[in-house]
């Protein structure tokens, strides 16, 4: 009996959805959009973490080899996909291309600089991620202490009601589920995101640092 009893409960909570964030208040609202500025960031960066636009394959296919075999024919197929390549693998062999002439050091710390600038870029969007980890729970936190507060305070020594306090002080747990179910789904995200950018970063350095062994004096 006390299991079909939980699953009422459940059942009963899922399906308050409006009422539930109602009774969380103000800080509830606050973590709505704390959520829907997670789900944008989200977006975002799996689009902009992208293979096609950090390192599309067929280019990296070019790239690798011309490094392996270099040969005139090679460079040339290269040279046209660079030219139509806005990737950032390609702005970056096209950084060294143009620095060809150049001794080597000098290739290798110009490009240095365009990619440390590239991994800024694709970076973007993490630090909001951070945010969204530190402030969903505090919000949540803030919104159960406030709503407890007001709980305690309307109390009638003399009159006191078990199920509406029982009640209080559940609607006022609710703003820390919320804060939790948007923190965690965070972490995942920011943690699989840092993890990619790292992969990314590594090929990336690789790469080019044999592309640049290649076409260097």
């Amino acid at each position: 009996m006390q299991y079909v009893t939980g699953q009422a409960g459940n059942a009963g909570l899922f399906e308050n959805y409006a009422e539930i964030l109602t009774d969380g208040g103000f800080f509830m609202w606050l973590i709505i959009a704390t959520s829907v500025v997670l789900f944008a960031t989200v977006v975002y960066k799996f689009i902009s973490l992208n293979r096609m636009t950090v390192i599309p394959q067929n280019l990296l296919n070019l790239v690798e080899g011309f490094t392996e075999e270099p040969s005139e024919q090679k460079g040339g197929d290269l040279q046209e996909s660079l030219e139509k390549n806005q990737s950032t693998l390609g702005l970056l062999c096209k950084t060294a291309l143009w620095l060809q002439d150049e001794k080597k050091e000098d290739i290798e710390k110009a490009v240095e600089i365009k990619a440390r600038d590239s991994i800024v870029k694709i970076s973007s969007g993490m630090a909001i991620l951070d945010v969204v980890i530190t402030i969903a729970p505090l919000l949540g936190l803030l919104g159960t202490a406030s709503g407890l507060v007001s709980v305690f305070s309307g109390l009638d020594a003399e009159n006191t009601d078990h199920t509406a306090l029982a009640k209080g002080i559940s609607e006022a747990l609710y703003t820390t589920i919320a804060g939790l179910a948007v923190a965690v789904p965070a972490v995942i995200a920011q943690s699989h995101f840092t993890r990619r950018i790292e992969t990314m970063a590594a090929s990336l350095e690789l790469t080019l640092s044999k592309f640049i062994a290649t076409i260097a004096k």
